[in-house]
Parts: C-alpha cells; structure tokens; sequence
C-alpha cells in the first residue's frame, strides 16, 4: 500500500473542507439519533481523509466485490430450492426405468409377467447353433451393461449433493449413495407389498419402482447454486447447466436481471476507483507515461493476463478433483473465456464438485479479472479516442447547429 497522507500534528487545527470527529461528537446524548449519525458519518468521513487509498481499497473495491458474492448465494439458495426436488424426482424416474429394464432382461419368473413379449433373454432362437445362441446371449448381456453405464452418466447432481455423512462427495460416489438407498428403497416395498398386501411378485415390482426414492441422504447444494448464479451475473453462462422450473425461471427472468445490472454497476465504480489509486501512484514515483496512452493499455493488458494465467494455475489444481486430467493449456483456455464471460460451455466448474468455500475466492479471482479487463478497455478506450480526436467533438458540432 502507497504511503498515506500525514495526519495533522496534535492540536492543530483540520485542513479547510474536512469534517474530522472530535471529542464533542462522540459525547452526543443517545436520545439525539440525527446528530449522532452525522457524528459517525464525520467519522467515517475523517478516515477517508487521512487514509484515502487503505479506504478506498477496502470500501469500494474489496467490499463491492464481496457483496456481489453475496448476492449469488442469497439468490442461488432460492434457485436450488426450486430445482433441487425436481433434479430428485429426474434421477429416481431415470433409475427406476433402469432397474424395470434389468428385471425383464433378466426374464426372472418372480418378479416378470410371462406374458412379457419384449423380454431379451425370451427372444433367443435356440435352434441355432451352440456359436448363434452364445452371440444372442451376448448381445442381452451387451444392453444390459449399457443401460447400467447409461444410467450412472445420466444422473445428475446440479443443484443437489448426495452423502451418508452429510460431508461433500465426488460425483461417483455420490452415485453410488443414490442408487444403494434407491435399491434399498425398492426391497423394503416389494417385500411389503408382498407381505402385508398380499400383492403378486409382479405388482409388488412395479408399486416399487414407481415409489422407490434413492434421495433420503441428499440435501440441496447452496454452492451449486451460488455458482450458477455467478455465471448469470456476470454474463459467463457456460451453458452446461439451465433452470427447468418455473420458479428458476422466474428468478432468472426478475433478480437474474437485476443481479447482472448490480455487477455492471460495481465493477464500472471498482474500476474507476482502482485506476485513481494506481495512476496516482504512478505520479509518485515519477512513472506518468503509465498513466495514460499506449504505455497505460500495455500496463493493464500485461496485468489482465498474468492474472488470467494465475487463475489457469489456481483452477488447474481444482480440476484434480474430477477423474480426467486437464494440462494448463486447457486450464488457461478456461480462464481466458471466463474471464472475457465468453463462457463457451466447453470447459466450466462442474457443480458436484463445487464447494461452499469456493465461492470465497474462485468468484474473486474472476471478478478481479474483470476489473483488470475493464480498466485496459477504459485506457484502450482513451487511447483511440486521442488518435481521432477532432477540434470539436460531435456533441459540440450538433450544440452549434441547434443554435442556428
């Protein structure tokens, strides 16, 4: 941090325009709510005075950007609310067409209607010879195994994590939790239905996999969705993950708006506020070139992609969580569209593996890369702006013609 102004000597008066608190202020009755609150705002006031970078940075730089953190959790708490039950209800439908799948193929004479004409295994001509009837065999037991691969790819966890401990889980073995207690689930109605209704094996198999649910040791994802709502904030949207219900909708359509406006707002007002700080601290050590012009633009285009290559490095030990290996190639084309919110979907932060303290610094680092970003454009901007400078702007062009 640059070296703040002075304070003035003990005793002496303030500089004319400052309003620092004095002892006077803090001694107001407790019964006087209006002067008090300009007592503290003089406070507040007086230490932007004698500390204006330290303030600066904290209150309208750092802070901003961890409101904006705050928003995408608040919101996306109420977006998993939202698409959580139904994820659930996707993934029991999704298993129990699979396990359905798995009786008949089996054609077990227990749980599976005779009459059943669909059924693989029922299908094998077994008047072929001892090589037709082994392929025949083989090809059941091929659409067997690709159904169980099927299903374990196609269940979801976006806005859900799966656990017997409560403890965050990588995605298979979240998998594993669901279909253990869905299986679990299944057992405990057909034996029931058996038992204490009397139903056939047949009835008992079909009640259970219409009622089975794999989703008792599941509970909403708060980071899932905090995550998602980042993405919409800031226009990234990678594309890999998208609300279904009406309610997400909803959310999406009234605060998703208003979220994406609060960013536009605070990362403009944070990019100012930087560049004042830096471009003053070039004038102190008589370095004015990077203030502005071409010399401005390198500095800050220079400075947007060493983050953008810090954020390759950071999200390249975070992808070691998934099975597959990613080089920093890869990683660094991961930062480079996120942080340009190009987000083109190849590449995204999978939301089972996403943690609630993630949020704490994943987000930050981005959002310190959009402030980078947005003061090269403001220089860039200004760079271009003086090679076509005219003697007299548009706005002065157009004033004169008016008062023609």
């Amino acid at each position: 941090m640059d070296a703040e102004e002075a304070a003035p000597p003990s005793g002496a008066a303030p500089p004319s325009g400052t309003a620092f608190a004095s002892a006077s202020d803090l001694s107001i009755p407790r019964d006087d709510p209006e002067q008090r609150t300009r007592a503290c705002l003089n406070a507040v006031h007086s230490i932007e005075l004698q500390y204006p970078r330290t303030y600066n940075c904290f209150v309208r730089i750092i802070l901003p950007l961890f409101v904006l953190i705050g928003i995408a959790f608040l919101c996306g708490y109420f977006l998993v609310l939202f698409e959580g039950p139904g994820e659930m209800e996707a993934n029991d439908e999704l298993i129990a067409a699979y396990t359905d799948f798995a009786v008949r193929v089996s054609n077990d004479p227990v749980l599976v209607n005779s009459t059943d004409t669909e059924l693989c295994v029922a299908t094998i001509d077994m008047t072929e010879d001892i090589d037709g009837v082994a392929k025949q065999l083989r090809d059941c037991a091929g659409r067997f195994v690709g159904k169980e691969a099927e299903i374990s790819a196609a269940v979801t966890f976006n806005w859900i994590t799966c656990s017997k401990d409560g403890k965050p889980r990588e995605r298979e073995d979240q998998v594993f939790v669901v279909l253990e207690e869905w299986m679990e689930s299944y057992r405990y109605i057909v034996s029931q239905k058996m038992e204490a209704e009397n139903a056939t094996s047949f009835e008992a198999h079909m009640s259970a996999v219409s009622s089975a649910s794999g989703h008792d040791g599941c509970r909403t994802n708060m980071a899932a969705g905090a995550l998602f709502w980042f993405t919409i904030m800031t226009t990234i949207g990678y594309g890999n993950v998208a609300p279904v219900t009406r309610g997400g909708q909803g959310l999406i359509y009234s605060l998703g708006f208003i979220s994406i406006l609060s960013f536009t707002a605070i990362i403009a007002n944070t990019g100012n506020i930087c560049l004042a700080i830096t471009d003053d601290f070039f004038h102190r050590i008589n370095a004015p070139k990077l203030t502005k012009g071409i010399w401005a633009s390198l500095f800050w285009l220079s400075a947007w992609w060493l983050w953008v290559l810090t954020i390759a490095g950071i999200s390249n030990e975070t992808d070691k969580r998934v099975d597959e290996e990613f080089p920093l190639s890869e990683s660094f084309w991961f930062s480079w569209i996120s942080s340009t919110t190009v987000g083109l979907g190849d590449y995204y932060l999978p939301h089972e593996t996403f943690r609630p303290q993630d949020m704490f610094y994943i987000p930050f680092l981005f959002l310190l890369a959009f402030v980078l970003l947005s003061n090269f454009l403001h220089k860039f901007s200004e760079l271009v702006g003086s090679i076509f400078a005219k003697e007299q702007s548009l706005e002065m062009i157009l004033e004169s013609q008016r008062k023609k």
